[in-house]
């Protein structure tokens, strides 16, 4: 009746809705496999802050040491050269190191690194469920350096240094 194209076109379309009938399964048994292995059908673990961590933050009472140094111009480097920073009764204190390039022509103390010692902070605090987040500047002569520090409640840490004569430099590391 439909002659021989009508039956070969009656056949795949046949074929077609079989096709689709299998994709269609096969993406289902796939999106199963998924939802089972990331763990979306059990309820979501709840991790614990460390309590050290957070009595630290409340009291502004940390140290921070670095085991990674991120310079915005240069490739990422570990560290084991116990470079730390501490926050305590609003000073800072500690030596970070800077890697990186200046945007100024003349020299300065500071162009081997940041070196606080007992300097006085005003603290800008912003605060999540899993971390603190605090930012303060650092004034010396022509130099400011704004910084941002930021602390997990595992204790893992970061301090962002955003000079205004240098490049920026990120650092990570944890709290003593």
């Amino acid at each position: 009746m439909y002659g021989e194209f009508g039956r070969i076109s009656y056949i795949a379309i046949k074929c077609n809705l079989a096709m689709k009938k299998i994709s269609i399964l096969l993406i289902t048994v796939c999106m199963s496999f998924m939802s089972v292995s990331c763990g979306v059908t059990g309820p979501a673990s709840v991790r614990e802050p460390d309590p050290s961590v957070v009595a630290a933050i409340k009291d502004k009472d940390v140290s921070i040491v670095v085991n990674y140094i991120y310079p915005s111009t240069m490739s990422p480097r570990p560290t084991t050269d116990g470079y730390t920073l501490r926050i305590k009764d609003d000073k800072l204190n500690g030596f970070l190191p800077f890697f990186g390039t200046s945007n100024s022509g003349g020299y300065s103390i500071n162009d081997g690194g940041f070196n606080f010692e007992d300097y006085p902070i005003v603290i800008k605090e912003k605060k999540s469920i899993e971390k603190v987040e605090w930012r303060f500047e650092a004034v010396s002569g022509t130099e400011t350096e704004k910084i941002t520090v930021t602390i997990w409640d595992n204790g893992n840490a970061e301090i962002f240094i955003q000079p205004n004569t240098k490049s920026s430099i990120r650092f990570s590391g944890e709290l003593e």
